[in-house]
């Protein structure tokens, strides 16, 4: 019945929200159209889900970016479980025994202080916060998936309640039919930094933490606009390119992803930003030369040995032709080793601090004192 008013583009999921969510609990013989008619939607920034809450009921609608033909549905309730447990898809939550297979939700999870609702990971020799490398030692949590590998008996084993994945295809959100249900985590597909942050509110919402996520979310916004107006009148934006080539081919982010948001903000001059796509862009080394030879700063994302010897000879050794774009001739590159940094760990719930990288390598006279975190400026 309830299915008749949502359109085909979205997942649909109602969830009780715990400490903080909300409104009182009243009369619940009402339907959910008329619990969440006229309220308005808790997300601002992020694309491809909305949150909302009344009266202790949560609802979340997740938008896929792949398309309207083909997503399902979702239903969840915690409190009122048993009265809504005959919808479709209903999940009980706080969850318990939920499994994660992306990076950007454990660091989610961690900051909620939700660790011990997890019992799966993804790629364990990768992480390296002590705390999860501690719970995975003493068996307290467990890898399900490594590289391109998922190990679905042992999941299955887990008995999670739920498996939070990442679809970067269509196939693999609309494959078969799974044991245990699935819920997919679209924040990579974000067009901008804070609209990646704010699934820390998504996450929340499954572990009853939405009270703590908001404060989260809004202290990482309050300090992203802070940085932002710093450098939004300046004249001189200096231009820049990102990437490397690898085998034969250059992947640069697309001009609508929240990497070229990032170099926006910072007060730079991305050369692909008329790219109107979100995701990396493949192109050749020739057309990549042509439109960054002069550019001012090249960002590279790992890949290049800094442990011995210069970094630019190094650099040169991967491909001689670096060595004839303007940024590598003035030692302009911007470089994160993502080993050394937990990038991939940290940084979508850091977009503050990834901003200020790239200010004090853009705009060094902005923050004089600043200390990169990630981004550090290669001499």
């Amino acid at each position: 019945m309830i299915l008749k008013s949502i359109k085909p583009v979205i997942f649909f999921l109602l969830l009780i929200l715990l400490t903080g969510c909300g409104g009182t609990k009243n009369d619940r013989n009402v339907s959910i159209d008329e619990i969440f008619k006229g309220v308005p939607s808790l997300t601002k920034h992020a694309r491809f889900f909305k949150l909302y809450i009344n009266n202790g009921i949560g609802k979340i609608v997740v938008l896929s970016p792949f398309g309207d033909d083909s997503l399902e549905y979702y239903i969840m309730d915690s409190a009122d479980y048993v009265k809504y447990s005959g919808l479709p898809g209903v999940i009980k939550v706080p969850l318990k025994r939920a499994v994660i297979l992306s990076s950007t939700q454990l660091d989610a999870v961690l900051k909620l202080g939700a660790l011990d609702n997890v019992k799966g990971v993804s790629d364990a020799k990768l992480i390296t916060n002590a705390k999860v490398k501690s719970y995975l030692k003493k068996g307290k949590l467990e890898e399900v998936a490594s590289g391109n590998n998922f190990f679905t008996e042992k999941t299955i084993l887990l008995n999670p309640d739920v498996v939070f994945f990442s679809p970067f295809k269509k196939d693999q959100l609309n494959g078969k039919k799974s044991p245990y249900k699935k819920i997919p985590f679209f924040d990579f597909m974000e067009t901008s930094p804070l609209g990646r942050a704010e699934w820390i509110k998504f996450t929340a919402a499954f572990f009853g933490k939405y009270k703590l996520s908001e404060s989260i979310f809004d202290s990482i916004e309050l300090r992203y606009d802070s940085l932002k107006t710093k450098v939004k009148d300046l004249k001189n934006k200096p231009t820049v390119f990102s990437g490397k080539y690898f085998n034969g081919q250059w992947y640069v982010p697309g001009g609508k992803s929240y990497m070229a948001c990032i170099f926006k903000d910072a007060g730079g001059d991305y050369i692909f930003k008329d790219n109107n796509l979100v995701n990396s862009v493949a192109l050749d080394f020739e057309v990549v030369f042509k439109k960054a030879a002069d550019a001012d700063f090249w960002r590279i994302l790992g890949g290049v040995d800094t442990s011995s010897g210069d970094f630019y000879d190094n650099l040169k050794k991967q491909n001689t032709l670096y060595s004839n774009f303007k940024a590598f001739k003035d030692r302009k590159i911007i470089y994160c080793n993502p080993l050394s940094t937990a990038y991939f760990e940290k940084s979508a719930l850091m977009p503050d601090v990834v901003l200020a990288d790239f200010i004090y390598a853009f705009h060094k006279e902005i923050l004089p004192d600043y200390n990169p975190v990630f981004y550090k400026l290669v001499k």
